[in-house]
């Protein structure tokens, strides 16, 4: 039987996010009027259409491994739920663990244990904690309950006054310019020049601010920019350009074309970042000081669809669902590279990853609570661009997103299809040659075969016929109108080419 090679594209710039959405693809290039084709990719070229734990790379696809970075503390009641970064002046640096509950937990060095500090107990049920870090010295707030500061060598939280405001009517903090800034339901405030504590109305210090005229809706949030700050509202969002002007230090307007935001974990809080990711009202946006542009729409469209996914390599189902409220969301901005829309029923268990060097999504499928930006904790610094994603779980547990290239023990799921040869004909699978397979790392490969074009049916495990360093080819001999390559374990993807057989005509 003569065998026709095919290279499966490895460099697509996306896939559907949800399986079914993939059409049917041909091998041989035929006329398809209602299949259109456009300059980047054509419509018709098999390429990946499922995968989790997978993220892109500038050659192919790379499988994942999670990596321990701490365990869960002995008294962990399950409720944490973000982390934050702190510092001082001194240099000395460490995490922050809040939980629904109201403990807190402080992680000073990896794998050295979560040690609890002072308990603060939220006065609204998941209330907001925000932190700012001005003139050495990092702020916690909680939300209408008050400021405190952490110091490094009592392991104690210090209630920290802040002077002309009600605590019990701020709802978190930020900073920018040097100022510490405060916020409301409708209300912004800025403090003086003199003291970052002092926030009592005066054209001397600079402390001033009060309600937001062009507001829509309640604050959800206010974020730093690299201009000033910008204020997210449940309708609109308001930006404060910094001005220099110690009377009127922030001028407010609102943002073009901006819609509402339904709580803080919506959009990305990276400070260092000129634009910010959100999902809103709008949809999946990307919002500047003077605009906001709709960007992903076929992102928009699944995280607003109503229709979950998950897939079982161990039994080779998908599985979906029909929700009645919509998913839980967090996206969060890592590295100046890399942005992270976490999704899931009730709980965080996927996420979808997209490399802004690359611009190709990639997909996780790991459950936690809150996503952040690996550090350090040590005084030196660390290359370490491709992990510098972290994870934490609901119990404490904190584990590190590896992204190392042929990682022994990655364990990722593609798929790629449908691959037929020619509409009018069935066809044969006969052999799968894949690059980049470590010798010792585990890998399962199954031919997904349809009867109809669409039906997954058969799900036969290729026979490892060759194995020579970093090659691999698997065997098989199995017939369908079209055939899907899954492809489980630890792989770094340069290359796949396979070998088909004509069949007989449908």
């Amino acid at each position: 039987m003569a065998q026709i090679p095919f290279r499966i594209n490895l460099g697509a710039s996306g896939f559907p996010f949800l399986s079914e959405l993939s059409g049917r693809t041909i091998v041989v290039p035929q006329l398809d009027q209602s299949a259109p084709r456009t300059e980047i990719e054509p419509v018709a070229v098999p390429c990946a259409y499922y995968m989790h734990n997978v993220i892109p790379t500038a050659q192919g696809y790379s499988s994942v491994v999670y990596q321990l970075l701490n365990l869960a503390p002995a008294d962990t009641d399950n409720t944490f739920l973000n982390v934050f970064v702190i510092r001082d002046a001194a240099g000395n640096k460490a995490y922050l663990a809040v939980t629904t509950s109201g403990r807190n937990y402080i992680l000073k060095t990896y794998l050295s244990g979560w040690i609890r500090t002072t308990d603060v107990a939220p006065l609204v049920a998941g209330g907001l904690v925000t932190t700012a870090y001005v003139n050495g010295v990092t702020y916690i707030y909680y939300q209408q309950v008050g400021c405190y500061t952490y110091n490094f060598a009592t392991n104690v939280l210090a209630v920290q006054a802040l002077t002309g405001l009600t605590a019990n009517l701020i709802f978190g903090i930020t900073t920018s310019n040097g100022f510490l800034i405060a916020y409301g339901s409708a209300v912004v405030y800025w403090s003086s020049t003199v003291s970052v504590t002092d926030f009592t109305p005066s054209i001397i210090t600079g402390a001033g601010g009060g309600a937001v005229q062009d507001l829509k809706g309640a604050i959800v949030t206010v974020i730093p920019h690299k201009l000033g700050f910008m204020i997210y509202s449940t309708y609109n969002i308001v930006v404060g350009i910094y001005t220099a002007n110690i009377r009127y230090p922030f001028a407010l307007k609102e943002v073009v074309g901006s819609g509402g935001l339904a709580n803080a974990r919506l959009v990305d809080k990276d400070p260092v970042s000129g634009d910010h990711y959100l999902y809103g009202t709008s949809g999946v946006q990307l919002a500047t000081s003077q605009i906001t542009n709709s960007v992903f729409p076929e992102l928009t469209d699944f995280l607003a669809g109503g229709y979950f996914e998950d897939y079982d390599e161990s039994t080779g189902v998908f599985t979906t669902t029909f929700l009645s409220a919509p998913m839980v969301k967090k996206i969060t901005s890592v590295a100046d590279r890399y942005v992270v829309f976490s999704y899931g029923i009730s709980v965080l268990t996927h996420a979808l990853i997209f490399d802004t060097a690359l611009n190709r999504f990639g997909k996780l499928k790991f459950t936690h609570v809150d996503c952040f930006e690996y550090l350090l904790l040590g005084a030196a610094p660390v290359d370490a661009p491709r992990n510098s994603i972290g994870f934490l779980q609901a119990d404490g547990t904190v584990k590190l997103l590896s992204m190392a290239i042929n990682a022994p023990y990655a364990d990722g799921t593609i798929m790629f299809g449908k691959f037929q040869l020619t509409r009018q004909s069935i066809c044969d699978l006969l052999s799968v040659e894949m690059e980049n397979v470590r010798q010792d790392a585990s890998l399962t490969v199954h031919d997904r075969a349809t009867l109809d074009g669409k039906n997954l049916s058969a799900r036969p495990t290729g026979y490892l016929a060759q194995t020579n360093g970093l090659f691999r080819q698997y065997r098989f001999r199995s017939s369908g109108l079209n055939h899907s390559l899954e492809i489980s374990g630890a792989f770094n993807f340069t290359s796949i080419v396979m070998y088909f057989g004509q069949g007989g005509w449908r």
